[in-house]
């Protein structure tokens, strides 16, 4: 499955929103939590920012079903995971979704949007060179051990 970088940018902007959403969302009810105690003698009650929040909350909740369906297609049609890679992945994905998609984003979608060769899969053999043949092996002297040992 190819992607372009441009929209390979658009899916990482909507891949990352969930954790900028969460860490305003925290911000905003420290913010309104410290408020309202340093206001309470004072302070009434009304709808005030609630409506916002909770449109920005369903939208977040939303494009996070999106992202989840998107991640699993794109994992199960992804030609560089195997078999055993894609199931991992797609608990991964399913089980964490926010922390997990950037990091598949960055490895599987990003980099080969720019043009870099990336493999998670290769085997280890896959990855050292191969031993020269005519390179002498250091051979270590056998062990020998004390009488009373054996």
């Amino acid at each position: 499955m190819r992607i372009g970088k441009p929209l390979a940018m658009i899916i990482g902007l909507f891949t990352i929103w969930p954790i900028i959403y969460l860490l305003l969302f925290m911000a905003f009810f420290v913010v309104t939590a410290l408020t309202m105690f340093h206001q309470a003698p004072q302070h009434q009650a009304g709808p005030g920012i609630f409506p916002y929040i909770f449109i920005a909350h369903a939208g977040t909740i939303l494009l996070m079903f999106a992202l989840m369906a998107f991640y699993i297609v794109h994992v199960f049609k992804n030609p560089a995971l195997k078999d055993d890679r894609r199931a991992l992945w797609a608990v991964v994905l399913f089980m964490g979704l926010p922390f997990s998609a950037p990091v598949y984003w960055w490895l599987f979608i990003w980099r080969p949007a720019c043009g870099y060769a990336f493999r998670l899969t290769m085997r280890c053999s896959e990855r050292l060179p191969a031993v020269r043949s005519d390179f002498p092996m250091i051979k270590t002297p056998p062990l020998r051990f004390n009488a009373r040992f054996r």
